[in-house]
């Protein structure tokens, strides 16, 4: 619906009888291609916020990277109040242009951390791949799984197919 605006909105303003509600029209189409770069930059930082939340919510991500967990706490933090404030806001225009500090300073500021967690969390799965080469079969969210659970071999027996050719379970005898 808002590329369907914002395409009524550029063929309007190529129109030769718009005369006195063009500067309107322009007014109109800057709102939104801004709204639109808004709305992109927030799916961007929600779908990051998504995937690390479920990573950081983890005691074992808690207890090896403690200091990205307490960076990727004070970002959900941020990102909850954000969404809070959102919803009190009907109005998409207000939501995104609204506010102090801006949205896209918030959001920018908010994928910069969710970048820096993301590289600091593809390090330590590395260093992790590095002691056992068989991790690099994997992906990293089966190998937190593997490493959150490493105790229960319940558990890291459903990836062992992944790890290991032709392997579907192990029998450990005491």
């Amino acid at each position: 619906m808002l590329e369907d605006s914002q395409a009524s909105l550029a063929s309007m303003l190529t129109s030769k009888h718009i005369g006195p509600l063009k500067d309107e029209a322009a007014s109109w189409a800057a709102k939104l291609l801004s709204v639109s770069e808004v709305i992109e930059q927030w799916l961007s930082v929600q779908h990051h916020w998504v995937h690390l939340e479920s990573v950081f919510s983890l005691p074992s991500t808690k207890k090896d990277l403690p200091q990205e967990a307490k960076r990727f706490a004070s970002i959900d933090k941020t990102w909850t109040k954000l969404m809070k404030k959102t919803y009190e806001v009907k109005n998409v225009i207000q939501c995104c242009h609204g506010g102090e500090p801006p949205k896209t300073a918030t959001l920018s500021h908010l994928s910069e951390q969710l970048e820096y967690c993301q590289r600091s969390l593809t390090t330590y799965l590395d260093e992790k791949r590095k002691l056992f080469p068989r991790f690099y079969y994997v992906s990293d969210t089966v190998l937190l799984a593997i490493l959150s659970s490493h105790s229960n071999i319940e558990a890291v027996s459903k990836h062992f197919r992944a790890i290991f050719q032709n392997i579907d379970s192990v029998i450990l005898a005491p």
